[in-house]
């Protein structure tokens, strides 16, 4: 069953993509909750969105995420919904830590990963930070130290 959980993954991806495209005249309707600045009018640093937009995108990921976990529940597959997470939690010391030792202007990708986790004999999402060499030794440095929701989801709305 775990071999077929590509396929069907993709099949569940390309069955919600089409019926987004299909129904692609909503988007107007939530476009206009997204704003670009504060209330106050101030602009935002760089980088970071307002709160209305954050929420208004993971909001769109909660609903999303109901409809994959629906589709996959259809197709007797529901213990591979676990791998469909609302997020990871990212310990602040130790992304302090990893970017102190990649040095200056570093290049870090956060990739999509599935490991096997022998506590629990389950396969278990996971957010793999990849960093691009600095120097000459050519070798990239993987880093994982996040925790993914659902299983320890902050108490608020979202996580719902």
């Amino acid at each position: 069953m775990k071999k077929n959980f590509p396929f069907f993954f993709a099949l569940a991806a390309l069955t919600l993509g089409l019926w987004s495209c299909n129904n692609a005249g909503s988007e107007a309707e939530m476009a206009k909750n997204e704003t670009t600045a504060v209330a106050s009018g101030n602009p935002l640093p760089a980088f970071q969105i307002s709160a209305d937009s954050a929420q208004t995108w993971m909001g769109r990921w909660v609903e999303e995420r109901k409809d994959i976990v629906d589709v996959l529940n259809s197709a007797n597959m529901s213990p591979d919904t676990a791998f469909l997470v609302y997020g990871y939690h990212l310990p602040r010391l130790e992304l302090d830590s990893m970017l102190r030792y990649l040095g200056p202007d570093p290049d870090v990708w956060a990739m999509l990963a599935i490991k096997y986790d022998s506590r629990s004999q389950k396969f278990v999402p996971e957010l793999v930070f990849a960093a691009e060499p600095n120097g000459a030794s050519g070798d990239w440095s993987y880093y994982d130290f996040t925790v993914p929701c659902p299983t320890s989801c902050p108490d608020d709305k979202q996580a719902r």
